[in-house]
């Protein structure tokens, strides 16, 4: 989990992201969670299900069913259904435990993705006022 890092101005502000069009970061997902906005678009795409936890009942969509082996992952790593679930399309972003309260969820990167870059013309990770760039706060509320 070492490769997890916070989103911050002191750590990212010089650097910027780029999207990622290659799905072999979820080839080992037999799951994903849904949210109830996507579902009307991804059901004709792939079989649903249900998760009961604590919280009531989650949807997911169902990418395998062999361990390791996500159906909607091609060899070269493109997305080969129709429609991209959101949970996969916000990667590598994440929302992780703060360390120092527990509570609260921070809003990381995996470094480790080969995704961030010094290169100028991919996407920011902060506007000029030091906020998170249009494109960061989408994926944030997402993840909220």
């Amino acid at each position: 989990m070492s490769d997890i890092i916070p989103i911050r101005p002191s750590t990212l502000s010089d650097k910027s992201w780029k999207k990622s069009v290659n799905f072999r970061f979820s080839l080992g997902e037999l799951s994903c969670p849904l949210s109830l906005q996507e579902v009307p678009r991804i059901v004709a795409d792939m079989p649903l299900g249900f998760v009961k936890s604590e919280a009531g009942l989650s949807i997911i969509g169902i990418l395998g069913l062999q361990k390791n082996r996500n159906l909607f992952v091609g060899n070269d790593g493109r997305w080969l259904g129709q429609n991209v679930p959101s949970f996969l399309g916000t990667y590598p972003f994440l929302l992780a435990e703060n360390e120092s309260a527990q509570d609260q969820l921070v809003f990381c990167i995996n470094e480790a993705s080969g995704l961030i870059s010094e290169d100028k013309d991919n996407i920011p990770f902060f506007d000029e006022q030091g906020e998170l760039s249009v494109e960061l706060k989408e994926i944030l509320h997402f993840l909220e």
